[in-house]
């Protein structure tokens, strides 16, 4: 007997059919390419981010300004510095959505809201801007001026500028190390991310003054923004 002969009557044997076998489905070219082993890739989430945050920045920019609200614009200046923390804030509640992240890995946990690590930050902010100020105003570029408000006008203002800057502290913060940081650490590591972050912090504050007398003052605070954010990369790392 052939050995053809064998096989079909071993495969007559076993019912006549033949042995089948499970389908081997490979990923879509499409879907390798937008994702990875954890998920969405990070070269295209922060792209997703930076692009979403641009387009909603210029929308909270117009129309903060769309009005005249007063005040030679202090409002409108004021609604600005809300709309640009809500333009780097709403893409990564989207992107949390879409990876599958809780909102606390970007930064800023809601349940600690005003707990230890709130207080500690307070401190080290007014540290840093602290000694941002006193060396401006070493090189002779800040001069503090005179006390013109008092009573309940000191108060007001006091309770703006608080305000003004707690936004001004969480967009900063948040775009700079919120989801961009943390995304870019999943491509490249904390540390490589950290320093590209405030490295990009520091040049901001290089082209931000155009002309020639602020361009030192601006080195200096480029310089000085580039140390503090290294250091406050730390500190986030640690916590």
């Amino acid at each position: 007997m052939s050995d053809l002969e064998a096989t079909k009557e071993a495969s007559s044997a076993g019912g006549g059919t033949d042995p089948s076998f499970a389908a081997a489905t490979a990923p879509s070219y499409v879907d390798t390419l937008f994702r990875g082993p954890e998920g969405l890739r990070p070269g295209w989430g922060l792209a997703f981010y930076v692009i979403a945050f641009l387009f909603l920045q210029q929308v909270a920019v117009q129309a903060a300004w769309a009005r005249d609200l007063g005040y030679s614009g202090l409002w409108s200046d004021l609604l600005e510095k809300i709309g640009n923390f809500l333009a780097a804030a709403i893409p990564a509640v989207v992107l949390s959505r879409i990876e599958h992240r809780p909102w606390s890995a970007y930064g800023l946990p809601l349940k600690k809201a005003f707990g230890r690590l709130f207080w500690a930050g307070a401190l080290w902010g007014f540290l840093a801007m602290s000694l941002l100020i006193f060396t401006i105003y070493e090189r002779g570029a800040f001069v503090p001026g005179h006390m013109i408000l008092h009573g309940t006008r000191l108060l007001r203002f006091a309770g703006f500028w608080l305000v003004y800057f707690i936004f001004v502290a969480l967009f900063e913060d948040f775009w700079l190390r919120g989801y961009s940081l943390f995304t870019l650490a999943r491509g490249v590591g904390f540390w490589p991310a950290a320093v590209v972050r405030s490295f990009t912090r520091g040049v901001h504050w290089l082209f931000l003054l155009r002309d020639a007398a602020s361009y030192r003052n601006s080195l200096v605070r480029g310089w000085i923004s580039h140390g503090v954010g290294l250091g406050r990369e730390f500190l986030l790392l640690r916590t």
